[in-house]
C-alpha cells in the first residue's frame, strides 16, 4: 500500500512539474518585445533613432524616398532597423529562437507607407 501511495506521489510531483514549465514557456517575455513600447522609457537624440532603456532595443528609421501627392497624398518609403533581431533564451528550451528574415538586410524592413 506504501508502494502505491509512493508512485501516485512521484507521478503527481512530475506532472506538477511538467505543466509548470510548459506555463511559463508560454508566457510572452517582457524582454522580446520588438519595436518601440510605450510602457518603457526611450532615449533618442534624433527623431529616426529610438532605445529603449528596458531592453536595449534599438529602433532606427530613415525615410528614403518622399514624393508629394494631391490632397496630402504623399508617397513615402522607410527603411526600419530593429536590433532585437533574436529573442532570449527560455526555460527548458536551449536554443535562441530565430529571427525573420528580410530582403533588405539582417534587422532591416521596408516600409512602402499607407494610404
Amino acid at each position: 500500500m506504501a508502494k502505491k501511495k509512493w508512485i501516485s506521489l512521484i507521478i503527481r510531483l512530475v506532472l506538477l512539474v511538467w505543466t509548470g514549465n510548459t506555463l511559463l514557456q508560454a508566457q510572452s517575455g517582457i524582454f522580446d518585445r520588438t519595436g518601440i513600447v510605450p510602457g518603457h522609457g526611450s532615449f533618442g537624440s534624433l527623431p529616426e533613432e529610438n532605445i529603449d532603456l528596458f531592453t536595449g532595443n534599438v529602433t532606427l528609421r530613415y525615410r528614403d524616398i518622399y514624393l508629394p501627392g494631391p490632397n496630402g497624398l504623399d508617397v513615402e518609403v522607410w527603411r526600419v532597423y530593429n536590433s532585437k533581431i533574436l529573442k532570449d533564451r527560455q526555460s527548458g528550451n536551449p536554443s535562441v529562437q530565430a529571427y525573420h528574415r528580410s530582403w533588405v538586410g539582417l534587422g532591416w524592413t521596408m516600409h512602402m507607407g499607407m494610404v
